[in-house]
Formats: C-alpha cells, sequence, structure tokens
C-alpha cells in the first residue's frame, strides 16, 4: 500500500483478483502528418498498408455461465430468472456480451444526416460489420440544475430501434455501443472539422458504407464535477428512458466506447489527463460492467505503448525514432490508458445463491482497440521507414503485450499508485 492507503500493483480498490488471474488489456491499426497540415492532424499516405493490417481487438471476460446468443447478445448465469434476471442485482447474471469475432465500424454522421445514413449502415451490417459504434455523446454538468447530464450529438431511440430491429428481422446480431468523446468542432480552427480534416480519414478494415474516422481527438475531455455514481446513473437513466424502446423489443445501447485523447493546440489543458478524469472514467466503467453493459476503450497507440515502461499523463511527449525527421512533432502520450486498464481493470460482481453471495472478477474492459495510425507511431516508423513485414511485426506485438510489461506508475506522485505488470493474453485478442 502506498502511503495514502491505495493499494498497489494494479489493484483497484478493494478489487483483488484471484490467485492466478493476470491483468489483461490490448491490440490494433496508423498514418503520419505532414508539414503543412495542422498539428495533430492524420493522412492517408499509407492507407493502403494500415487497411491490410487493421486490427480489432476484443478483451472479452466476465461471461456468465449458461447459453449465449449466437453473434452477441445476452449471457445468463446460475441465479437468473426465466427472463434471465435483472442487471446489478445479486442473483441476477445477465450480462451483454460481444460477438466472438468482431467486425467494427463508427456510424458518425451528423444529427441531419441520420435519416440518409439508414441504407448504409444495414448495408455495412450485411457485408460483416456486427458491432456499430454510434456518434456520439459528452458527459457533461448541467449548471442551472447541478446535476449531470448526457448530451448527445447522436440519432434518438426511435431510429436506433428501428435500425436494431431491421437488423434482428435479416438475422444479423449486431452490437450497439455509444462512443464518449468525438471529434470537436472547434471554430478557431475549421480545419479540425470531420468534413475537412485529414484526421477524418477512413482507416479500418470495416465496409466503406458505415464510416470509420478518427475519434476524440480535439474533443473537451469529461468533467468530473459529479462523482462517478452520479453520472453513470444518469447515462444510465438516459439509455433506459430516452434510447431503449422495450416495447419495440429494443433494450437501448449494449454499453460504451471510451475514446479520449488530446487535442492541436500544445497549451491546451486536454493534452493532459487530470487523475480524477483517469480515476472517474475507471469507476464509471466498473458500475456499468457491474450492470452488465459492455465497456470499450480505444487508445492512440503511445497511450498504450509496450515498448516503454515510462508512465506520463501528458499528451505531448515524442517518439525518439521521429525526432530527427519531425522534432516539432509532440502529441505523443506515455501509457496513459494503462493506468486504467491497470487499476481498474476488473471488476468484482456478486451474486446470491441460495443463501448464500458468491463472488467473482470479470475484465472490466471487453475491449480494446488500438491506434496504430496515430500520426507518427512505432507502427508507422517501423512498417515505412524500417521496411517490417506487417504480418510478422504485428504478431510480435501481440506477443509483446503477452509476455507483459512493467508500467512505472510510482513515477507519478499524484496518481497514488505502485508500479504494475500489464499483460495482454493472446486469447483475449481478436485480429482481423
Amino acid at each position: 500500500q502506498t502511503a495514502g492507503g491505495r493499494p498497489r500493483l494494479g489493484r483497484a480498490p478493494g478489487v483483488n483478483p484471484p490467485p492466478g488471474v493476470s491483468q489483461a488489456p490490448p491490440c490494433g491499426p496508423a498514418c503520419v502528418r505532414h508539414e503543412g497540415q495542422p498539428r495533430g492532424a492524420r493522412d492517408m499516405a499509407w492507407r493502403g498498408r494500415a487497411l491490410r493490417m487493421a486490427v480489432v481487438v476484443a478483451m472479452v471476460g466476465g461471461i456468465c455461465e449458461g447459453s449465449s446468443q449466437v453473434g452477441g447478445g445476452w449471457a445468463s448465469g446460475a441465479g437468473a430468472g426465466a427472463e434471465g434476471g435483472g442487471r446489478g442485482e445479486a442473483g441476477a447474471c445477465r450480462m451483454r456480451i460481444l460477438p466472438d469475432k468482431v467486425l467494427g465500424g463508427y456510424a458518425n454522421w451528423g444529427k441531419e444526416e441520420w435519416a440518409s445514413s439508414r441504407e448504409k449502415i444495414l448495408k455495412a451490417a450485411e457485408d460483416g460489420v456486427n458491432v456499430i459504434f454510434w456518434f456520439t455523446i459528452d458527459l457533461v454538468d448541467e449548471e442551472e440544475a447541478g446535476k449531470p447530464v448526457v448530451r448527445s450529438r447522436g440519432p434518438d431511440g426511435s431510429f436506433l430501434s428501428s435500425i436494431a430491429n431491421e437488423l434482428k428481422a435479416r438475422n444479423l446480431h449486431t452490437t450497439h455501443l455509444i462512443t464518449i468523446g468525438m471529434h470537436h468542432n472547434s471554430p478557431s480552427n475549421p480545419a479540425s472539422s470531420p468534413a475537412s480534416s485529414p484526421a477524418s480519414s477512413p482507416v479500418s478494415s470495416s465496409p466503406a458504407s458505415l464510416r470509420t474516422f478518427r475519434r476524440g481527438w480535439n474533443e473537451v475531455h469529461p468533467t468530473t464535477l459529479h462523482a462517478p455514481e452520479e453520472v453513470y446513473a444518469a447515462w444510465k437513466k438516459w439509455n433506459e428512458e430516452e434510447i431503449a424502446r422495450p416495447e419495440e423489443g429494443f433494450d437501448g445501447f449494449d454499453g460504451f466506447d471510451w475514446d479520449i485523447e488530446g487535442n492541436d493546440e500544445a497549451s491546451s489543458k486536454y493534452n493532459t489527463f487530470d487523475v480524477e478524469t483517469l480515476d472517474w472514467m475507471g469507476r464509471i466503467s466498473q458500475l456499468a460492467k457491474q450492470d452488465g453493459y459492455i465497456v470499450s476503450m480505444a487508445p492512440c497507440e503511445s497511450y498504450l505503448d509496450p515498448t516503454s515502461h515510462a508512465f506520463d499523463r501528458s499528451l505531448t511527449a515524442t517518439h525518439a525514432e521521429w525526432q530527427p525527421i519531425v522534432p516539432h512533432f509532440t502529441y505523443h502520450g506515455t501509457n496513459a490508458y494503462a493506468y486504467l486498464l491497470s487499476r481498474y481493470g476488473f471488476t468484482k460482481i456478486e451474486e446470491r445463491e441460495s443463501e448464500s453471495i458468491s463472488v467473482r472478477y470479470v475484465h472490466t474492459f471487453d475491449m480494446v482497440m488500438l491506434q496504430l495510425y496515430e500520426s507518427y507511431s512505432h507502427a508507422n516508423f517501423e512498417l515505412t521507414l524500417n521496411d517490417k513485414q506487417p504480418g510478422q511485426w504485428l504478431s510480435d506485438l501481440v506477443q509483446r503485450f503477452s509476455d507483459g510489461w512493467l508500467v512505472q506508475f510510482s513515477s507519478d506522485e499524484a496518481v497514488g499508485y505502485g508500479d504494475a505488470i500489464v499483460k495482454v493474453f493472446p486469447r483475449l485478442l481478436r485480429c482481423s
């Protein structure tokens, strides 16, 4: 334990995985910025290569015992009723699960475009997309009411329900996640808007009919004015009362995807993760997992880097190999998301069995998609300048995650957390 009483070595407060359970985080794609483009922007100089090596990583954990729906859906375990029980109650083991193989796509049209996007979304699902990341929400403070609220830029529940039911009618089992954090359209930097910036160029191997753009760059970080429990309660209420259409057979979003990143302006406060923000994200993730929701994250490559032992909450670092080429590019992170995966990587689940309560631990994060297309990434350098063979390079990357690496969290006294080994087992990786 640290002086502040916080546990060391990758243990969330009050959550200690049983012996033999190791911590697990991720894998996944890449792109560069040329001189003359806005700082932080991404272009498609090596898009073709990135597409061939696009990776989607699923960390599936916490599946209840019993049968599960093919292609994703619900899993019901001991103690669940005929309908699988309610989420978040002792004795009700019911968790939403991802498909065994994940092919995800981002649906990020503006509000005025949703109606015209319907056929594109259905076509993408016909082509194989089975996880749709809908854009997007912010978790913000409503000043007048003094309470947390969900600010949505996505479609309403009626549209989502109609899409979900049409997919069911076509026997296309699809998981629906809402993204937290999106590209921020700053009036002072119009080049950063999704419509005009190379940052928004498609880079995924998902079908082209469903957009797959850069997401959380230039977005404000969530406010931490309210406790995680309050904010999660607001999100859950929004999902169940405003989005879900139970009378139509649509239960709302199956979970959410964290996509919080940095900012083009080097001096922006959003180029540093506050300790409070990271802890807040981690705790909300655990609360959602206790209620059976899917929790996903999409860190930039440098935010979860098995080639580095360093840890820093700042997002203004640079990679040594790129220094001679782009010495003024300072938009990399240093294992910031590793803290989330290490400290909040497991969630304690209690289930009532007859007169006793059983306890088990599940992975908090079901899916981690590492953005290898981050500007001036290790992947970019190795595959373009060092001319590494993509297949072998990816295999080596997976092995690095499998072997695990020490992250020196103790170098930042503010987090009050000890050094930890962060590891990803091959069976937890889903690549395409």
